[in-house]
Formats: C-alpha cells, structure tokens, sequence
C-alpha cells in the first residue's frame, strides 16, 4: 500500500513540473496597490499542457523567492515542488524592467514518452546520463520598457530544429488575448540539463 501511495504521489509530482497540472496562477504584487488599473504593469506566463512550466525568476535582480507570501507558501507546505515554480504572474510598477526568466521541463529519459527537445538537450550537455528521469532548462534575463496598464504575456518556444529553448514577449489585453510580439533586449542566456527534479537553481 505505501508502495502505491509513494508512486501515485511520483505520478502526481512528475505531472506538474512536466506542466501537465493546471490551476489558477497566483498574482503576487511588486506594488502597494494590486489594482489593475493604469498605473501597474500585469506580466504572467503561458503554460502548456505537458510542456513544462516557465516561471519568473528574478525581477530587476532580485530573486522572487523571497517574496514573502512565496516564502510563507514554501514554510507552509511540504511539497515544495510546485512553490519553487513561483511567481507564474506579477504585478509590478511601468518603467525598465529587467525579468529573469526559467523554463524548466521534467521527463522519462530514454522512454517513449520522452520529448524530442530533451533527446537533443541529453546529447548536448548529459550524454553519459542514464537514470530514470532528466531536466532540461533554459534560463533568460528579459529587459524592456513596461508601460502602464499593460499586460505582458511570455511564452516559450521550442526549436527542435535546433535544439533551443526561446522566449517570446508579448502585449495583450486584459484577458492575453489579440497579442503582439514585443522586442526586448537579452542580457543574459544560461541552457542546460541535469539529473532528476527540476529545481530554481540556474543551469550550470
């Protein structure tokens, strides 16, 4: 019985890094007033079923962990998986902005299940790697102008041609639909692959 609760809680765990969980993402609040209205900037990211979960990383070089309701969320709990995939959503003040983005994707390796884009991430950066399960990350500092009463969309996108994992930027409206891609400036790229869970550490 222990044997099966254990796996069913594996199951449960490895659907949600591999992005195949949806539920509602929590709005965390950069500003005193979390009203929308002209003088904030909404910035989520778009989920994909079974593709992964890109998160917020850092803002303008703070690490958003320290976010205290992320903090009291992780005391709280103790499966600290899908926590340390926080903030999916922010609200912050218009201006420069400087958005570390993670995308991170967790699957079966060697298994039929396995995605095409951890095969090529494998090879390039764990080819001797034969355990059961492997993650694959892309990490990216976003700079842009935030305007006011606007609402940012990042998706990412899988090139399997090349093996990469990009970002796009996107303005919205306030449901994130009728969006068009927005220019922003890359300041810094990390990629990488390692063995097991996925985690908020940046790839090496």
């Amino acid at each position: 019985m222990k044997n099966i609760v254990k796996n069913l809680y594996l199951i449960t765990c490895l659907i949600s890094i591999s992005g195949c969980a949806f539920k509602p993402p929590v709005v965390y609040s950069y500003v005193d007033d979390v009203k929308l209205d002209a003088n904030t900037v909404n910035i989520k990211t778009k989920s994909h079923f079974g593709g992964g979960v890109t998160f917020i990383r850092s803002i303008n070089g703070q690490e958003t962990s320290t976010h205290p309701d992320i903090a009291l969320k992780v005391q709280s709990t103790a499966n600290v998986m899908q926590t340390n995939f926080e903030p999916l959503h922010v609200v912050v003040k218009p201006g420069p902005i400087r958005l570390g983005v993670m995308h991170a994707f967790t699957d079966l390796n060697g298994k039929l299940v396995t995605q095409d884009i951890v095969d090529i991430f494998k090879e390039k950066y764990l080819p001797d790697y034969n355990g059961t399960y492997i993650t694959i990350k892309q990490y990216e500092e976003l700079s842009f102008e935030a305007k006011a009463g606007g609402f940012y969309l990042i998706d990412r996108i899988w090139n399997e041609d090349n093996g990469t994992v990009e970002f796009q930027l996107s303005s919205c409206d306030q449901k994130y639909k009728n969006c068009r891609e927005v220019e922003f400036e890359s300041v810094l790229t990390k990629a990488g692959a390692e063995a097991g869970w996925a985690t908020r550490e940046l790839p090496q």
